[in-house]
């Protein structure tokens, strides 16, 4: 026989109550899974399977502001963040210098971009800038 207080025939232990708005929060701030975890007292699954968007829009709100940031940084001339920012989002790229001796013993000096390099019909073709010789 049923109580009348009873709401409910659900069987298992009763859902935690976790901070939806301190998941999202230790999610902007870059958490690992196991730190929130730890701090709001679930499961790691628990965290994926129940907060998994509240944890998506805590880490895009945190790559803005990191962005923000950098491009704040840029603009005030910080020349490390002009040169990465150039690498991810222009495709610039250090030249590296490469030494090939050749069979008669000299030294060719050769300047390639990195990940410029073209192979056609098994061989390599490198653009040699004039020498001076």
């Amino acid at each position: 026989m049923k109580k009348d207080n009873m709401k409910s025939n659900k069987i298992g232990r009763p859902l935690k109550q976790v901070d939806e708005k301190l998941v999202k929060d230790l999610a902007s701030i870059f958490c690992t899974m196991d730190e929130m975890a730890a701090i709001v007292g679930v499961s790691v699954d628990t965290l994926e399977r129940r907060y998994a968007e509240a944890i998506k829009r805590g880490r895009e709100t945190a790559k803005s502001s990191l962005r923000r940031l950098q491009w704040k940084a840029a603009k005030k001339g910080n020349t490390s963040i002009l040169i990465w920012l150039g690498k991810q989002y222009l495709g610039q790229r250090e030249p590296s210098l490469m030494n090939i001796e050749a069979d008669d013993s000299k030294i060719i000096e050769l300047t390639a971009m990195v990940g410029r390099a073209v192979v056609e019909d098994g061989y390599l073709g490198v653009c040699r800038t004039p020498s001076n010789t």
